[in-house]
């Protein structure tokens, strides 16, 4: 962001959008501010390099843990997967004037 306002505990340095960003403590934040000076977040799309990322130290801690991998990534040594319920966004793109996804009453069971 160019105009970020940076009332938080962090500040964004630098921004490679989609790729990396980069925070250091806001030396003006009025509350608790973090234990790290500085944050940098890296974009890893990849389920499989993300995985590796962690599981190889190169990074210290990812978010969405694919799920039919979260109990072996789990076992390795160092690592905790955390779960924690929160609303999920999940897209099914039916083409619904074709056949099975016309019918009104798969479409609604698909929905629940």
């Amino acid at each position: 962001p160019d105009a970020a306002i940076g009332t938080g505990p962090y500040v964004m340095k630098e921004v490679d959008m989609g790729v990396r960003f980069v925070a250091e403590k806001n030396p003006n934040y009025w509350g608790d501010i973090g234990h790290a000076d500085t944050i940098e977040m890296l974009v890893i799309n990849d389920n499989t390099a993300r995985v590796a990322a962690l599981q190889s130290g190169q990074v210290d801690i990812i978010d969405r843990v694919p799920p039919r991998t979260a109990g072996l990534v789990s076992r390795a040594p160092g690592i905790t997967v955390a779960s924690t319920a929160g609303p999920g966004h999940y897209v099914f793109i039916a083409h619904v004037n074709t056949a099975p996804f016309d019918n009104p009453d798969l479409m609604m069971a698909l929905k629940y």
